[in-house]
């Protein structure tokens, strides 16, 4: 739709819409929509703040056709059915009927994985920043999964590699990545929000989000032989390197 911040700003509309098609028209009257919305839905007044903050926040990039209307989105869902807690079931890839979201089809659904939905007029909405954590974290888990498992898909095509040297080096790769994934899925993994904090916790959310987003993960070996683990890691066996 067309000038929604004409309901809730003073607002000069920034130019002509022309219908390329046959389309039908709806016409709001601001001044009794304002009413109603006083009278029967007292969260819209909270919503044109953050309207207002948004169209602030935008500047000059502001117009009848709302930039980034996906934020806004997720800043009226904020208002009027706000997510307000983390869920971390919901970061699973579902699979139902024709989608699968473990398998991406196209070179759009590629794209989409490794875009992020993240903009800064989430930091004005906390159920914006839950839904944007909850999709990062499905995303690396897709991600992850492709990485590790893409050529053992039986519904997909071998891939033909230029030479089996550059095979070898991808399985290799691929292999090391299970065994640390292998690895710290049987010690466990802590965090702490503090730096250099001794505070420690679980951590809550999937493996795959380990390793993305320039995270950094520090091993300590307790009782372990360092070589032993490296020899775990890069040859699968500890006693095969001196």
């Amino acid at each position: 739709w067309f000038s929604e911040a004409s309901l809730w700003l003073c607002w000069k509309h920034t130019g002509q819409a022309v219908a390329k098609s046959s389309s039908d028209l709806v016409l709001v009257e601001r001044g009794e929509f304002q009413h109603v919305m006083q009278a029967d839905l007292p969260q819209a007044t909270k919503y044109a703040r953050i309207f207002c903050q948004y169209a602030r926040k935008k500047g000059g990039r502001m117009s009848d056709m709302l930039p980034d209307y996906g934020s806004l989105r997720l800043m009226a869902q904020d208002i009027f059915s706000p997510v307000k807690v983390f869920e971390l079931a919901k970061c699973r890839p579902t699979v139902r009927r024709r989608l699968d979201e473990w398998q991406p089809h196209d070179l759009s659904d590629w794209h989409e994985l490794w875009e992020t939905p993240w903009t800064e007029s989430h930091l004005m909405s906390s159920s914006a920043l839950i839904t944007t954590l909850t999709t990062e974290l499905k995303r690396d888990i897709i991600l992850m999964y492709q990485t590790l498992f893409s050529q053992n898909l039986t519904d997909k095509e071998v891939f033909k590699w230029l030479s089996n040297s550059e095979r070898e080096f991808f399985d290799n790769r691929v292999l090391f990545l299970k065994r640390l994934i292998v690895l710290l899925a049987m010690c466990g993994v802590s965090f702490t929000e503090d730096d250099n904090g001794t505070d420690m916790r679980s951590w809550p959310y999937p493996m795959a989000s380990l390793f993305a987003h320039g995270g950094r993960i520090l091993m300590r070996l307790h009782n372990l032989d360092p070589k032993k683990v490296l020899n775990f890691l890069l040859l699968g066996q500890s006693e095969s390197w001196s």
